[in-house]
C-alpha cells in the first residue's frame, strides 16, 4: 500500500508500526516456546532426581534388611549378601539412562533458546519499516504553554510518532500517542543558532487532523536542525531563510523509494513550495513565545522555492557538518507584509498541489 498509495496510507498501516506489532507476536510466541522448553527440561531432571531417589530408598531399605538378616542362617545369610552387592553395584541413575535411550521425545538440555532477532521474515530490512530519525524531543502544550518531553520516530511514509518514552517506541507497551503526516503539512522555518529556544513549527493542512500549529524544540540547535533538516525531505511545504540545499544522501533515497516527489520533481511539473501562510492563531502563539523566550529574530523567512527569488547574501548553505546558523538575507519582496516572527501576515501566497 505504501509503494502504491503512500498519500492513503494511515498511521496504523505505517509499515514501521505493523512490523512492530509482527516483532511483539514474535517475541511473545518465542517467549511461550522458550517457557515451554524450560519447564520440560526441569521436568526431565525432576524426573531423573526421582528415579535416583527411588533407587537410594531401595538401596537404605535393602541395607536395613542385611541388617536384620544376620540372625538367619548361614546359607541364607550368603544368599542375602549376594543380591546386596548386586544391589549397591547399581548406579542411582541407571534407570534414567535407560528410559531415555529407549525414548525419542525428550529434549536435549544444551538446546540454545530462540532468538526474535535472529529470525528472518519478509519485509524485517525493508527500507520501509527503518525509522528515518529516532530521538527524544519536546512539544508545546496547547493549553498550558509549556513543554512535554516524548520519543519521537521519523518513519519514510512521512509519519512523525510521539511516543511517552523509548520503551514504549519498541512495541511492548501502547501505540502513538500522536502521529503527524508530513506530506500534508507545512514545516516553519526553524530558529536561530543564537536563539534561546531550538524550535520550530510544524502545521497540518486544513484538511488534515487539526488547523493548529505543533511546535516541537531540541536540546540544542544542532539537534533540533538534524531534525528539522529530515522533516523537510517529508513536508509538503517548508520555510526556510538559506538557499536551496542538496537533495542527495540516504534520507532523500529512502524518501524517493517510499513514493514521494523530491522537490526538483515538483518543479520540473508545475508544483511550487509556496503553501498558505500561518494562521493568525500561530502568529499570536509565536508572539508569546518570542515574549516567554525573550529571543530576537531579525531574518526573515521565505519558502524554499522562492529562496533564489528574494535577495540574499549568497552564503553557504547551512549543513549538519557546517555553520549551524542559516544565511539571513537584505529583505522579502515588497509586496509581502512580514511579521515579527517572520512568518507573512497579510498576502497569501498561491499554492499549486504537486
Amino acid at each position: 500500500m505504501l509503494k502504491n498509495t503512500p498519500m492513503a496510507v494511515t498511521a496504523k498501516e505505517d509499515p514501521w508500526y505493523t512490523n512492530q506489532l509482527v516483532a511483539v507476536q514474535l517475541q511473545k510466541q518465542v517467549q511461550e516456546e522458550n517457557a515451554l522448553q524450560k519447564s520440560i527440561i526441569i521436568m526431565q531432571q525432576n524426573s531423573a532426581h526421582f528415579e535416583e531417589g527411588v533407587v537410594r530408598a531401595i538401596q537404605s531399605a535393602w541395607e536395613t534388611f542385611d541388617t536384620w538378616s544376620g540372625r538367619m542362617s548361614t546359607s541364607v545369610q550368603q544368599t542375602w549378601e549376594t543380591m546386596g552387592q548386586l544391589m549397591k553395584s547399581v548406579s542411582p541413575d541407571t534407570e534414567w539412562i535407560a528410559f531415555a535411550a529407549r525414548s525419542d521425545h525428550l529434549l536435549d538440555p544444551e538446546t540454545p533458546l530462540r532468538n526474535p532477532e535472529h529470525i528472518n521474515y519478509p519485509g524485517k530490512d525493508d527500507p520501509s519499516v527503518i525509522p528515518v530519525h529516532t530521538g527524544l524531543l519536546e512539544r508545546k502544550k496547547r493549553f498550558t504553554k509549556s513543554y512535554k518531553e516524548g520519543y519521537y520516530v521519523l518513519t519514510p511514509a512521512g509519519y512523525l510518532h510521539e511516543f511517552e518514552s523509548s520503551d514504549s517506541y519498541s512495541g511492548t507497551h501502547s501505540a502513538p500517542r500522536l502521529s503527524i503526516f508530513l506530506p500534508n503539512c507545512t514545516l516553519g522555518a526553524p530558529s536561530g543558532a543564537h536563539a534561546t529556544s531550538h524550535k520550530f513549527h510544524i502545521e497540518p493542512s486544513k484538511k488534515g487532523m487539526s488547523s493548529s500549529a505543533f511546535t516541537i524544540r531540541g536540546r540544542s540547535h544542532e539537534e533540533m536542525y538534524e531534525w528539522w533538516n529530515d522533516i523537510k525531505q517529508l513536508s509538503k511545504v517548508y520555510l526556510t531563510a538559506s538557499e536551496a540545499m542538496d537533495r542527495s544522501g540516504p534520507v532523500p533515497a529512502a524518501v524517493r523509494a517510499a513514493g514521494y516527489l523530491s522537490e526538483d520533481e515538483d518543479e520540473e511539473e508545475g508544483g511550487s513550495s509556496v503553501e498558505e501562510e500561518v494562521t493568525d492563531d500561530e502568529e499570536e502563539e509565536e508572539e508569546e513565545e518570542d515574549e516567554e523566550d525573550e529571543e530576537v529574530d531579525n531574518a526573515p523567512t521565505t519558502t524554499s522555492a522562492s529562496a533564489s527569488a528574494a535577495p540574499s547574501m549568497h552564503t553557504n548553505d547551512t549543513t549538519r557538518q557546517g555553520q549551524s546558523e542559516a544565511p539571513a538575507y537584505d529583505g522579502p519582496p515588497s509586496n509581502v507584509e512580514v511579521g515579527s516572527s517572520g512568518y507573512a501576515v497579510e498576502k497569501k501566497a498561491e499554492s499549486v498541489s504537486a
